[in-house]
């Protein structure tokens, strides 16, 4: 896919094959690159639920809790919030010291 000339690549290529590709990428030890393609998807108004969930689940493994729950946070803005995405903001608040928020996230579903 990095082969394709950009535009053509945009033509050809939609959000779900760039969700699958960067889930390529973080499977290959590329998590980095996949981040910057997520990310880019996310700033362009291109994403879907599964690629802000698969964001900020990458900023949480990288030990940036707080980012990951700024990506979930933009999902929810976005009309993306899901039950996978509500599930990961309640771990997040958990990892960062916010059980009581969490649980009752948790606790509304």
């Amino acid at each position: 896919m990095d082969s394709l000339d950009e535009a053509v690549r945009e033509k050809a290529v939609d959000v779900h094959v760039h969700d699958i590709y960067s889930r390529c990428l973080d499977w290959l030890g590329k998590g980095e690159q996949a981040s910057v393609k997520r990310q880019k998807m996310i700033r362009e108004g291109h994403a879907t639920a599964p690629i802000y969930n698969d964001e900020a689940l990458y900023l949480h493994n990288t030990g940036d809790s707080a980012g990951g729950l700024q990506v979930l946070a933009q999902a929810e803005q976005a009309g993306c919030a899901n039950e996978h995405i509500l599930a990961l903001k309640a771990k997040l608040l958990q990892a960062l010291g916010h059980g009581e928020e969490a649980s009752s996230l948790r606790l509304q579903r």
